[in-house]
């Protein structure tokens, strides 16, 4: 009897320590072309058999009541056979103004989050990374500055992404100037993974920092859902 309760104890403790040690995996996809822009966040574990997916179907810049705001439109994970429901999610110049107001609280989670981060980055391998964008202004000399500006800004972020986490890939990276016309064209996709164990230890970590700074009440942007009913986000 206390053979059989040893081999589970041993069986359980062996499945924890794998399951701590399998990667997750996060898949990253934008585009945006023409005037249309599309995303999806896929974040999987176990070989793919549990997923996590958020779509982006549009992203656009509009008036609210609070002031100019940027509005994303995306669709939530459903039950297999299930359509998921739309929602949208709002960010206001009245927010931001927030944000800024509260700047020193926001700098003290910073000052305590970037160790964590910086510590968990360093266990992430990245699979894959492309970037490819066309971008024009309408104009030949403004083309020619953005392309630069674009260009050298682009590599110093890979650049210095190299010098903290893991590539495992060679970066592909590709900027072309459209002088014929005002364009702005994108493709990402990056492919990350990282222990689990290594995710669970960084978000508890960052969950007492959170908790510190949310007995400060910043306000948080607003997303309601379309179809079942509509709801507020606060946090």
């Amino acid at each position: 009897m206390y053979v059989w309760i040893v081999v589970a104890l041993l069986a359980l403790a062996a499945a924890i320590t794998m399951a701590v040690f399998l990667p997750v995996v996060i898949s990253i996809r934008f585009e945006r072309l023409l005037s249309d822009e599309q995303g999806e966040l896929v974040v999987s574990y176990l070989f793919g058999l549990i997923q996590v997916r958020k779509k982006l179907s549009a992203l656009t810049a509009k008036s609210s009541d609070e002031g100019p705001a940027i509005a994303a439109e995306h669709k939530s994970p459903s039950p297999p056979g299930t359509s998921g429901s739309n929602q949208h999610t709002e960010l206001t110049s009245e927010e931001i103004w927030q944000f800024i107001k509260q700047w020193r609280t926001w700098a003290d989670v910073y000052q305590q989050s970037v160790p964590v981060i910086k510590k968990l980055l360093q266990r992430v391998g990245i699979d894959e990374l492309s970037v490819r964008c066309r971008l024009g202004t309408g104009d030949v000399v403004s083309t020619g500055v953005a392309y630069g500006t674009f260009w050298g800004v682009l590599t110093t972020l890979v650049g210095a992404s190299s010098y903290v986490c893991r590539f495992r890939c060679k970066p592909d990276l590709a900027v072309d100037a459209d002088f014929q016309r005002a364009a702005l064209e994108a493709q990402v996709r990056c492919i990350a993974k990282v222990r689990l164990g290594y995710a669970i230890v960084a978000g508890l970590r960052l969950a007492r920092v959170w908790r510190r700074r949310t007995a400060h009440g910043t306000s948080h942007s607003r997303a309601y859902a379309d179809g079942d009913g509509k709801h507020t986000r606060n946090g």
